[in-house]
């Protein structure tokens, strides 16, 4: 009979795949079961990730890695939460010997089991570390930074979360700014903690950042300095900074991030944020200077992402500021340095709701609008909150052409779902003739917190009530536009009913028998009556209902329709492409695309799903060389991108 199993399943990078592991291990170890992990080797992304051997020994990994092909079948366990329901130890043991298996899918640190605290756990998470099966290079650079923190020295872990944050343009936009401290705050906090008995050891990838710390506090040493792992594959050095850090006196972090959560758990210590040792004092102290630098501009920063994410971080600590400032006085400043971040403008926009004051929309919307960034799924909430602002300014037919290019950027937002079912929310009168509305996936949604002006701010009134805590059109939603998602979330959709109960009564008589059809696969003699005499967007939703049933080409002819009933309005003509290009007809697709790029639509104008299709269209009309311009520009804004990344590789044996 086969021991139960207990899985290790997280594939994101070091600190989330070691939490798993660890915990796995902990729960084998305790009850004597087979310890199961999954270890994906990505194929773009994360390439340090590729040598597991880098840290682990050759025995290790033959016993407990699973197979890629083994992990992508359908793995059964029970998962193991963060915060598990409490269980008699006898009850656990009972379900292992039933042969029960488990595993741990969570990336922050020690879990407490069912029948234990999480100080046990903490404990029994740092004592299975050490016993884990490690590589003679690993083990050996373990010992070397244990002799050297083995003296009369207290040695403060600083993690200054640099590198991935400011150099990379996609972050430094606005993204993983929960992420980041300012030096400023950082400063104020050091600064303190100054003697002849602390050494600071510096955990940063980015050089410039290193030298000003090194430059300021004359003893601070650098994590890689101790380590001495120079030479070694990038995820032993990873790993022997984890462990430095592990073994510190103290972890000084942000907030946020899950290496110094890890590494704090790797030794049952508690991680320390650094905005949390300032008095409130300080904290005014640190944010003016904070202030000033930004007034001076990217001179006064590392880097351009540096600057970026500085404002995301006043922005966030405004409220510390002497005389306090807010975040429209936050994008002035960014205004007055022709600098803005995603974040901001996504906030700044819904703090004027929040407010009732629409005066800065005027000079927001520019800024919204001209915003060129790769990352182009981002600005569909900024989009959305300028088109609430503008309708409920009384400029209808602005704000819902925002409404548009919200959906067209990022149709599977919450946000973006939520506001698209507020204004559709009398009917759908607001999109009469429209061809840019859209409904997101998701049921039943309570209110974002970004929408904190649908309930409480001065244009409270404007909404109706049934939507102040749920969303109860999105249920039925992509539907309209699921040719702007990416194909594999397409086909899901496409293969399962989209809704998991009723709708309301409210919804429009076109969108609730399209949703029928999704459900239950059923008539389209509903949407054809409907679409006979409708408008565009019926005319759409009876092709989707075709393609749902199987009917191809009736799908096909239907959305060619809605697209002469819109007038050729460009969502409908990307749309009809994707759709040619779905259904084996490339040559006809080439020339839709072509003809959507004749438009003159730019790349912030267009979606990376369209972009792809394209590309994908003129490869299979053997036109290679654009075709691989077309992915090399989708590639540059979103690098992340796999679909692309695919299609590049089998491009190159063409080029």
């Amino acid at each position: 009979m086969s021991k139960t199993k207990v899985f290790a399943v997280r594939p994101d990078r070091l600190g989330g795949r070691l939490s798993a592991i660890v915990n796995a291990k902990r729960l084998s170890d305790m009850f004597d079961l087979d310890l199961q992990v999954f270890w994906s080797k990505p194929k773009n992304a994360y390439p340090e990730l590729v040598t597991p051997e880098a840290i682990f020994s050759d025995t290790f990994i033959a016993n407990h890695f699973m197979s890629e092909d083994t992990a992508q079948g359908s793995l059964k366990f029970t998962a193991i939460p963060k915060r598990s329901a409490p269980m008699a130890r006898a009850d656990f043991t009972a379900r292992i010997a039933a042969g029960e298996d488990f595993g741990f899918t969570t990336r922050e640190g020690a879990v407490a089991l069912p029948f234990e605290d999480q100080q046990a756990a903490r404990v029994g998470f740092a004592k299975t570390f050490q016993n884990l099966d490690f590589s003679d290079a690993f083990r050996t650079t373990k010992d070397h930074i244990d002799d050297v923190l083995n003296d009369d020295l207290e040695y403060v872990a600083v993690h200054i979360r640099r590198g991935d944050v400011i150099r990379n343009p996609n972050t430094s936009e606005g993204f993983w700014h929960g992420q980041f401290v300012p030096d400023a705050i950082y400063f104020e906090a050091l600064d303190t903690l100054i003697g002849s008995n602390v050494r600071f050891v510096l955990f940063c990838d980015d050089a410039a950042v290193l030298q000003t710390y090194q430059t300021r506090y004359e003893t601070a040493v650098s994590a890689a300095k101790i380590t001495g792992a120079d030479g070694q594959p990038a995820l032993h050095i990873d790993l022997a900074e984890m462990y430095l850090m592990s073994r510190c006196a103290r972890i000084l972090c942000p907030r946020s991030s899950a290496f110094s959560m890890v590494a704090a758990d790797l030794s049952a210590i508690d991680r320390e944020p650094v905005e949390d040792l300032l008095s409130p004092a300080q904290m005014r102290r640190a944010i003016g200077k904070l202030a000033q630098d930004i007034k001076i501009g990217v001179s006064a920063f590392h880097s351009e992402g540096d600057f970026k994410q500085s404002l995301n971080a006043l922005m966030k600590y405004s409220a510390f500021t002497d005389p306090q400032m807010n975040v429209i006085d936050v994008a002035t400043l960014a205004q007055n340095h022709g600098i803005a971040t995603v974040h901001l403008l996504d906030a700044s926009l819904k703090h004027t709701l929040d407010t009732g004051d629409l005066g800065p929309v005027s000079w927001l919307q520019p800024m919204v609008q001209t915003y060129e960034f790769h990352h182009v799924s981002a600005l569909g909430e900024p989009f959305a909150a300028l088109a609430y602002a503008r309708v409920l300014a009384g400029e209808r037919d602005e704000g819902l052409q925002c409404l548009g290019w919200a959906n067209w950027f990022y149709p599977e937002s919450q946000f973006v779902s939520y506001v698209s079912s507020i204004l559709m929310g009398d009917g759908g009168a607001w999109f009469d003739g429209m061809g840019y509305d859209s409904l997101g996936l998701k049921s039943a949604i309570p209110p974002h917190k970004g929408l904190r002006f649908l309930g409480k701010g001065a244009f409270a009134d404007a909404v109706d009530s049934p939507f102040h805590l749920k969303n109860h059109m999105a249920p039925v939603a992509l539907m309209d536009w699921l040719e702007f998602v990416n194909p594999k979330t397409r086909r899901r959709l496409q293969m399962r009913s989209i809704m998991a109960r009723d709708i309301v009564n409210s919804l429009p008589d076109d969108i609730a028998a399209l949703n029928t059809v999704m459900q239950s696969g059923g008539s389209l003699a509903s949407l054809q009556a409907i679409a006979k005499d409708g408008d565009a967007l019926a005319a759409k939703r009876l092709a989707t209902g075709c393609f749902r049933v199987g009917e191809c080409d009736a799908g096909l002819k239907a959305l060619h329709m809605a697209v002469e009933r819109s007038g050729d309005q460009p969502a409908y003509v990307a749309a009809y492409g994707v759709r040619l290009l779905e259904f084996g007809h490339t040559a006809k697709a080439v020339e839709v695309f072509d003809g959507l790029a004749e438009m003159g639509l730019t790349w912030t104008q267009q979606s990376p799903a369209v972009t792809y299709a394209h590309a994908q269209a003129l490869s299979g009309e053997k036109a290679f060389v654009r075709s691989a311009q077309l992915i090399a520009r989708n590639l540059d804004f979103s690098n992340s991108c796999l679909v692309s990344n695919t299609l590049r590789r089998q491009l190159q044996q063409y080029l």
